[in-house]
């Protein structure tokens, strides 16, 4: 298993989901802002931005889970727990994946010699 390529595979997804979902949450900022002043439509309009502000929120677990679940199930090793696992706790579970393997790897090793 390649470390790094892995790493390298989760940054290609996750830099432009972060990107993406910055710019939307701004714009989303600022229209939320044009919109206080009307107050007939304010209550479907709020909750339509903070329902949409949230979806965009989460977009970056969703990289990280599917991360988490492509890796483990290339494995064979319980890719939904690592994808729950990653859609819940974000770049928590990403440590913990990483300290995971080191450890896997050097008890492997000492094991060989």
């Amino acid at each position: 298993m390649e470390l790094r390529k892995d790493l390298e595979t989760l940054i290609v997804w996750y830099v432009p989901i972060a990107i993406v979902t910055f710019i939307i949450s701004g714009i989303l900022s600022g229209y939320f802002y044009s919109i206080t002043g009307d107050t007939v439509t304010l209550g479907t309009k709020v909750s339509f931005v903070a329902w949409a502000n949230q979806i965009f929120s989460y977009a970056d677990n969703l990289v990280v889970g599917i991360w988490l679940f492509n890796i483990r199930r290339r494995a064979n090793d319980r890719p939904f727990i690592w994808a729950a696992f990653g859609l819940i706790t974000h770049f928590f579970a990403v440590t913990i994946y990483i300290c995971t393997l080191i450890y896997e790897q050097k008890s492997s090793h000492q094991n060989n010699n």
